[in-house]
């Protein structure tokens, strides 16, 4: 690499990152020698304490997010590093396409992981995305949401990609069906790209989980709801907002979505598609930059949605997603500060899948303390920020220890490098 970027050396034993501390403006590569990543509350998750080696990378995620950093880093040996500045990250792009390729695909690989173990600790066996669950999550949407737009997009999907399908011929009269009984304000039109923009109303369905993709999208104006079905319960896995990017798996993995994204009001989005985005990396590295700094963002958010779901006491558990939200959306956490959450009661159940009676009562009981909750128009408001903090100790007295050994031996063998 040029002599732009420095190198710097490791004494055995140094720890230059340490969890929990704040973000440096720099990540390192590993040139020559290793180092050891460890976490304390993902410790047998996924492989998340490792030895990393030559060419591995670290505190990516923590650098471009400008979060507190998600590891604690020690040095094996006498271990050189490549130093890269939060704004040298286009001229890398620039230099050497397939690092960054690599940090892209590694970001995506890493999504998909979290996606798995949320949905495990929700109480779902994993299933594997396939189009063939097309029909059944369509037939969900008909017979247990009665969200009908959504039904007849997994319909019309299913028939498009599995067509030689064995339940063609019902996803057919469902399609014919809910036409007849509901009219032609749910007719199916394909998205209607133009100069690579397309817009959305309000609910519409920008792609449903299991079905083939073909574009990332960058949010220009709005909000997007990301959703995972399980156990016959939608789980809002994120709100994503203006300049937010979602639908990178289809394009990096060449896998099939894995949650479904669904408009929220009016939303503009850039669309871009697998035949053009490498050309894009290479062309426009700025873009390459951002997508990484989002995804670095949302990385950091899902490690932080899977210790709330590993909280076994759910008033617990229900401020420290509130907690996770203020952060999520850079909130100081002062005292005296009002802030009003974009998520509504049952949005938050759902985040914390307690969207059932228990949740329910407990969420309640809690904003009915009004010295510190308000609802304004359906969305919760805390009047005080600085009293959604619970102690870390407090939070590891409540976390799953035994879950944590079990989703260790499940997903040991799927973390990638």
């Amino acid at each position: 690499m040029a002599d732009v970027f420095q190198t710097i050396l490791l004494k055995k034993g140094v720890i230059p990152l340490v969890e929990g501390q704040p973000p440096q403006d720099s990540f390192y590569i590993i040139k020559q020698g290793s180092v050891k990543q460890t976490n304390s509350f993902m410790s047998h998750i996924a492989q998340e304490n490792k030895t990393l080696g030559v060419g591995d990378f670290f505190g990516v995620v923590d650098c471009m997010a400008r979060r507190p950093n998600l590891y604690t880093i020690e040095a094996l040996e006498d271990t050189t590093l490549i130093q890269i500045r939060r704004d040298q990250f286009d001229i890398l792009i620039q230099q050497n396409t397939p690092i960054a390729m690599k940090i892209l695909r590694f970001f995506s690989q890493k999504l998909r992981l979290y996606d798995g173990i949320l949905t495990l600790i929700s109480g779902q066996k994993q299933i594997f995305e396939d189009p063939v669950h097309l029909y059944d999550l369509a037939y969900f949407y008909e017979n247990k949401m009665r969200n009908y737009k959504a039904a007849i997009y997994g319909y019309v999907r299913y028939c498009q990609q599995c067509p030689s399908g064995t339940k063609i011929a019902q996803a057919k009269e469902a399609i014919l069906r809910l036409y007849k009984q509901h009219g032609k304000q749910l007719e199916f039109h394909e998205p209607d790209v133009k100069d690579f923009y397309v817009t959305f109303e309000d609910k519409d369905i920008i792609f449903l989980e299991n079905e083939i993709g073909n574009n990332l999208y960058i949010i220009q104006n709005g909000e997007v709801k990301i959703i995972k079905v399980v156990n016959n319960q939608e789980i809002l896995l994120n709100v994503l907002k203006t300049g937010d990017i979602f639908g990178e798996m289809a394009i990096l993995e060449n896998k099939p979505r894995n949650a479904t994204a669904v408009a929220s009001g009016r939303v503009l989005l850039m669309s871009i598609s697998k035949e053009n985005f490498g050309t894009l990396v290479e062309k426009h590295p700025q873009i390459a930059t951002k997508i990484i700094t989002l995804l670095s963002d949302r990385i950091w958010f899902l490690q932080r949605h899977i210790f709330n779901m590993m909280i076994t006491d759910y008033e617990t558990r229900l401020y420290d997603a509130l907690y996770i939200q203020a952060l999520k959306s850079r909130v100081d956490i002062v005292p005296k500060l009002r802030y009003t959450f974009s998520l509504t009661f049952e949005d938050l159940l759902k985040f914390t899948a307690l969207n059932n009676p228990e949740g329910y009562r407990i969420l309640q009981n809690i904003l009915s303390n009004k010295t510190l909750f308000d609802l304004d128009n359906q969305k919760i408001v805390c009047k005080d920020v600085s009293q959604l903090q619970r102690p870390r100790n407090l939070l590891l007295r409540y976390l799953d220890r035994d879950l944590q050994y079990k989703l260790g031996s499940v997903f040991s063998e799927k973390s990638g490098a």
